[in-house]
């Protein structure tokens, strides 16, 4: 009699088992997002600096031929190039920069210090095309706060706290001692390789 109760039910607890694993594997899946989540949210606490660092963030108006530094690494480089965004039409602006480090420092309070040294020369003119010489450099301190979407690998800079303005940076590689991030949009890019 027992025999025969069990093989009645052999074949719903084979179902029951059967619909249940997709709810456990699920279960699963879940468990190990969270897991990679709060150990990005680890991974990424810390002092970072750029070895790294490219963008296209250059103004050349009215250049025939503008250079592209896209694909130089800025770290460390005098770039120079032109631009025609003055008063004065007939004299080429000449300007001058050089990125010396970029460093990120991740804290638990969900901000982070990011910390720039920088050289910048700009020769520009007026209306009656007298020419004009500014020089600007040193280091850069700013706190800002920080969101980082581990499960979407995205991070999140808000530079204006009064209006929560966001800029996204998707995560490319994230390890114990590697950080790849980029910014895109609108055909700007800044893509950055950093190292603990």
């Amino acid at each position: 009699m027992k025999t025969k109760l069990l093989l009645m039910l052999l074949p719903i607890m084979l179902l029951f088992a059967g619909s249940c694993s997709g709810l456990l594997d699920d279960l699963i899946e879940e468990a190990e997002g969270e897991y990679d989540e709060k150990r990005a949210e680890v991974q990424i606490l810390g002092k970072w600096n750029a070895y790294e660092y490219y963008s296209n963030d250059f103004y050349q108006e009215g250049v025939s031929n503008p250079k592209d530094f896209s694909g130089v690494n800025q770290i460390g480089v005098l770039l120079k190039y032109e631009s025609r965004s003055g008063s004065c039409s007939t004299k080429m602006e000449q300007f001058e920069q050089r990125l010396d480090h970029f460093k990120l420092e991740f804290r638990v309070s969900d901000k982070v210090i990011l910390e720039t040294k920088d050289y910048f020369k700009a020769t520009t003119y007026d209306n009656e095309c007298t020419a004009r010489t500014d020089t600007d450099g040193g280091v850069d301190k700013e706190e800002l706060p920080y969101r980082l979407d581990a499960a979407n690998g995205m991070l999140y800079l808000t530079e204006d706290e009064d209006t929560n303005y966001e800029v996204g940076f998707q995560i490319l590689n994230l390890t114990d001692d590697n950080l790849h991030i980029r910014y895109d949009s609108n055909g700007e890019f800044i893509d950055i390789k950093l190292r603990r």
